[in-house]
């Protein structure tokens, strides 16, 4: 069940059982609200939906760490690619970046690209 707490700690509102729902247990490693959506990233799932009152959207079959939305766009960093998939569009465009083994994550925020090495940030324009 997904509760959404306000700053007093009191419940707001409150989601169906997601057990029932989905006929499997969510199991998130990551979770973030943007754009009054939240995304819950399950590793078997993938990438589930949920409007601001709790209320299942859809699940998106890709399987990152961590994710963005931005512009109704998923972006997210996995195996050596930058991926942003449409969510309206259905169209996905892959980034590949160089010497992807000593890559730790990857990140878009305000026109760049910040790749995330073992040893450094790396930071690039986006036109």
């Amino acid at each position: 069940e997904l509760i959404k707490i306000d700053d007093d700690s009191k419940t707001t509102t409150a989601s169906f059982n997601l057990l029932q729902l989905l006929q499997t247990n969510v199991q998130p490693v990551y979770i973030t609200e943007q754009e009054r959506t939240l995304f819950v990233v399950d590793t078997t799932l993938g990438i589930l939906k949920f409007d601001q009152f709790g209320t299942y959207i859809n699940t998106y079959h890709f399987f990152p760490k961590e994710m963005q939305y931005v512009n109704e766009q998923l972006i997210f960093y996995k195996n050596g690619e930058v991926i942003s998939y449409n969510t309206k569009t259905i169209k996905e465009q892959k980034l590949q970046l160089y010497n992807p083994e000593n890559i730790l994550n990857a990140r878009i925020e305000r026109n760049r690209l910040y790749v995330l090495r073992k040893d450094c940030l790396e930071i690039f324009a986006l036109f």
